[in-house]
């Protein structure tokens, strides 16, 4: 199939998938008035690529001259990862970078698990020969792929066996049963298939510790999507004309995985370790996105101002300016980690774990800032903006044109831009995705701790010794200098994931694994 049509993608979800929306099993998701928005939004994104104008953008050739979707594309060198990310940005930039999980996203995390799939499979060659297959199918048929690995929220003190922490609960000659929740998948109503994967968490044992892909429609698999926010009127909220990304609950009641789809299984160490490696190329994906985003935020910023006629006014400049701060230090990130990339043991490029890992915290720890900015900037005009109803009506209609039209802006160009300040900064759509950028992955405070984990802080302790006078000998100080000089870099990648899926259970109180 190769690439597939918009038309392709929205058909593909007619196969009998198990949604709910607000307690109610959704007939058709295509046509679905909470969910049809998002199918329209891919379906463009989907035709974007046949186009003359973002063929070479979108798609890559492979050997025997058939294109392939971006989406899992695999990058040789720096300059193909570029390709890839700006691929990934022009997905975002046709959807306002409001889409955390679109269907580009987990053929980076696939990247990650092929990248390692060695040791993925614990040794065993039919899981490595799954793992292959899998990523050669899903770039032939260009498969929308989502992604769940975060469970339920407990009590530390509850045994785990009184949860609903997925696991196997029977090995079978032709696969596992498994049973459980996962609390987050993002895209999954959406999706054709999932990379359902074990996150890092107390009290784990071998038959919790799972790595398998599944279609969505497959039978006992029960997407439960939560409600859609700010749905129903695209002229009052104008952000939510691309659809709203509702996170899904996924439900497995004694799913049958055949074995032809498990990708790991067992050991609690292992999962430790594996989580951290496979995330390498998502998190750059993340960090992509939010570039875009910034860019939406500082059009929004800059445009604000401009409407009102205030663009000239000191709090307006600061405002922009530190708006426009923002997306350059992500960008900055962004461009560092590319420029410090690496190629793997397997032969792909990856890029710079740590800048990667800085850029993320950075953007999620002042996402709530640069809103905030946009709340103070819009002020009364957030608050008591007329609906759009309002402006037709024949009684007081031509009085509120009056008031907001202005030299500067029509009347609706002006409440179309405070309206999409407030769905980022006030609305219930704006707060759930400031949550996602604060949790996505793992939250800023955990990245901080694993910039920790990520450095050889050595050198720079070194180097502050000597600069204090602590180190007397000259040929050592100058050995000193030379090593800070190259930046504090990782020690060896067993070393580097041990420490970082360490640190992930250290944050959640748990034990460390024997001989880590």
């Amino acid at each position: 199939m190769a690439l597939r049509t918009g038309k392709m993608y929205r058909e593909a979800l007619r196969d009998g998938r198990e949604v709910y929306v607000d307690g109610v099993r959704v007939d058709d998701v295509p046509t679905h008035p909470k969910l049809a928005p998002v199918v329209r939004t891919f379906e463009r994104v989907y035709d974007l690529q046949h186009t003359a104008e973002y063929r070479d953008a979108m798609t890559w050739e492979g050997a025997g001259g058939e294109r392939f979707s971006g989406s899992w594309m695999k990058p040789r060198t720096m300059e193909e990862g570029i390709w890839r990310r700006r691929m990934y940005q022009t997905v975002c930039r046709h959807t306002g970078g409001l889409f955390g999980r679109a269907p580009s996203d987990m053929g980076a995390a696939m990247l990650g698990i092929l990248d390692l799939k060695s040791q993925f499979s614990q040794g065993r060659a039919d899981r490595e020969e799954n793992i292959t297959r899998i990523v050669e199918q899903s770039t032939a048929n260009d498969i929308a792929m989502a992604g769940a690995f975060i469970t339920e929220q407990i009590d530390a003190n509850k045994p785990i066996d009184e949860t609903d922490v997925p696991r196997a609960v029977e090995e079978r000659e032709d696969g596992l049963l498994v049973s459980g929740v996962w609390t987050v998948s993002t895209f999954a109503a959406y999706a054709d298939e999932c990379i359902f994967g074990t996150f890092p968490r107390p009290g784990q044992r071998d038959d919790h510790i799972l790595y398998f892909v599944m279609p969505i429609s497959t039978p006992g698999i029960r997407v439960v999507a939560r409600t859609v926010h700010d749905f129903e009127n695209h002229a009052e909220h104008p952000l939510t004309r691309f659809g709203e990304e509702n996170d899904s609950l996924v439900v497995f009641d004694r799913v049958l995985v055949p074995w032809e789809r498990v990708l790991s299984q067992g050991d609690p160490s292992f999962a430790v370790r594996v989580f951290p490696k496979i995330s390498e190329w998502l998190h750059w994906s993340i960090l992509a996105r939010m570039a875009v985003k910034a860019e939406l935020l500082v059009g929004i910023t800059a445009l604000m101002p401009e409407v009102i006629g205030r663009t000239a006014t000191p709090h307006s400049q600061e405002v922009v300016g530190e708006a426009t701060r923002y997306l350059t230090t992500i960008r900055a990130f962004l461009y560092a980690a590319e420029q410090r990339g690496r190629i793997s043991e397997q032969g792909w490029w990856v890029p710079d774990r740590i800048f990667v890992t800085a850029g993320r915290a950075y953007a999620a720890e002042h996402y709530r800032r640069i809103l905030a900015n946009l709340q103070d900037l819009g002020g009364q005009g957030l608050i008591s903006l007329p609906p759009e109803g309002a402006f037709g009506n024949d009684v007081v209609g031509p009085t509120l044109e009056h008031m907001f039209s202005s030299p500067s802006a029509s009347r609706k160009e002006r409440t179309t831009i405070f309206r999409a300040a407030y769905d980022l900064s006030s609305s219930s759509m704006g707060g759930r995705q400031t949550l996602f950028e604060l949790f996505n992955a793992s939250p800023w405070v955990t990245m901080r701790q694993q910039l920790v984990s990520n450095s050889d802080l050595a050198p720079f302790k070194d180097f502050a010794r000597a600069t204090a006078g602590l180190v007397d000998d000259e040929a050592e100080v100058h050995a000193i200098v030379g090593r800070v000089a190259e930046e504090g870099m990782s020690g060896s990648e067993k070393d580097l994931y041990d420490r970082v899926g360490s640190a992930l259970l250290t944050q959640s109180g748990a034990p460390q694994p024997e001989g880590k």
